[in-house]
């Protein structure tokens, strides 16, 4: 492979995390660099260790596992493969038996909603988001390299891409697989995420927009 070829699929291993690069003030164009301030690297441990139990390479490699063969992606699926057959009304009554505000009910929400959307992609594109942010917070702060990082993304990058047919499909993806996770009476949280998705689609300095969904990825680095 071309070292601008190798470039470029870096470069779209990027755009799996740009809603975090976005939201964290990250460049769209490197991984590095991994000169932060302390502080810094103090808080992203804490945040590896409160959000996933991650304090060292043996539970950062079975967090990532999880994400890559289970995630969110298991229980939406699970739902969407339940309702998939039953007409709208079947699922109603459905809903109607879970008590109003349950994150259950919430969740069958989210899937009658967007299932025709996201097809078989369903939320996978949140769950390569939250491996593309542990990737980066663990090379930031020393657990992983960033050969190990690129190679944990290209495993998932060759994961994903089948599933979705452009990036904002991607993106969706994310938004609805958040909701999914964190279910929410308001819409607030989703319309500021689309927000966020939509600027990604147009800057022109995102990943998003610089590079097509069909890039050719190697089957190995």
């Amino acid at each position: 492979m071309s070292d601008q070829n190798n470039e470029q699929t870096k470069q779209w291993f990027l755009g799996l995390g740009a809603m975090f690069q976005k939201r964290e003030g990250w460049s769209h164009e490197t991984f590095g660099p991994r000169d932060i301030a302390p502080k810094n690297k103090d808080f992203y441990r804490r945040a590896l260790a409160d959000s996933w139990e991650i304090e060292n390479r043996d539970q950062l490699h079975s967090q990532l596992d999880w994400l890559y063969t289970s995630g969110q992606q298991d229980s939406y699926l699970g739902i969407r493969n339940q309702i998939c057959c039953m007409k709208r009304d079947r699922v109603a009554a459905l809903a109607s038996e879970i008590a109003e505000g349950d994150k259950q009910r919430l969740r069958l929400g989210v899937v009658m909603q967007y299932q025709h959307a996201l097809g078989e992609g369903g939320v996978l594109g949140f769950d390569a988001a939250r491996a593309f942010w542990i990737c980066k917070v663990s090379y930031l702060v020393g657990i992983m390299s960033e050969q190990e990082a690129y190679a944990c993304l290209h495993k998932f990058a060759l994961h994903v891409q089948p599933k979705f047919n452009s990036w904002y499909h991607y993106g969706l993806s994310y938004m609805v697989g958040r909701e999914f996770w964190r279910p929410s009476t308001s819409t607030e949280s989703l319309i500021f995420l689309m927000k966020d998705a939509k600027g990604l689609a147009t800057d022109p300095a995102s990943p998003w927009k610089t590079l097509p969904w069909k890039v050719s990825l190697p089957k190995s680095l």
